[in-house]
């Protein structure tokens, strides 16, 4: 009798000592190159529906000058490259996560080199600087399989970036179509990007004891 109650809980994703959720997951961005980015994201149950995620990513650029360039950046070659680190807390709101829609907060930080060339690319200089940011998305997650085990969905939302460090020079960063160059104008409104995300991942399940 107690072994066909075993078998029947474990067939309904319930254990002897309480149900087995879903509570973390790894995930990749393939979306991310289109921000000159490479991201993965860590997620993990904090309570209930609220749960933390922490995403570290690299970042590559390459600027080569170009002829009746209007938004004036400089004109000799670069290479912008840096890591950094997003982290943040996410809401969802269908009651069954990490499935349905959610909200989610982060704050985030970069650690950027740039080389300048030459015309012969030949490198002369080096800057680094820092870049902290704020952020809001918006999104939708899915679970796939047999046992939920894969992850998928989206968000999309605003990133406030602002750069700090003796080298950091505001026209120096090599402005994309994600920055909105239109705003540039009032000052308080640079460093305001679009962020938008495609997650694709595993789920993991880890057991809930209920006493």
């Amino acid at each position: 009798m107690a072994l066909a109650l075993l078998l029947s809980s474990q067939m309904f994703g319930q254990s002897t000592f309480g149900q087995i959720k879903k509570d973390r997951l790894f995930k990749v961005d393939p979306a991310s190159g289109l921000f000159k980015e490479i991201r993965v994201i860590v997620e993990n149950r904090l309570k209930g529906e609220l749960w933390w995620f922490l995403s570290p990513h690299g970042y590559y650029q390459n600027w080569i000058p170009k002829s009746n360039d209007r938004l004036e950046r400089p004109g000799y070659p670069q290479k912008y490259y840096g890591i950094g680190l997003r982290g943040g807390a996410k809401k969802y709101f269908s009651g069954n996560s990490p499935k349905g829609p959610f909200f989610q907060i982060q704050a985030a930080y970069r650690r950027m080199w740039v080389n300048h060339y030459s015309e012969g690319l030949d490198l002369f200089s080096r800057d680094k600087f820092n870049l902290w940011g704020l952020g809001a998305n918006v999104g939708w997650q899915g679970l796939y399989g047999a046992k939920d085990n894969i992850s998928y969905g989206g968000l999309i939302g605003l990133e406030y970036f602002r750069g700090f460090g003796r080298n950091y020079v505001q026209d120096r960063i090599v402005q994309n179509w994600f920055e909105f160059p239109f705003l540039r104008k009032p000052a308080f409104l640079d460093g305001i990007r679009l962020y938008f995300g495609i997650e694709l991942g595993f789920a993991f399940k880890q057991k809930r004891l209920h006493w």
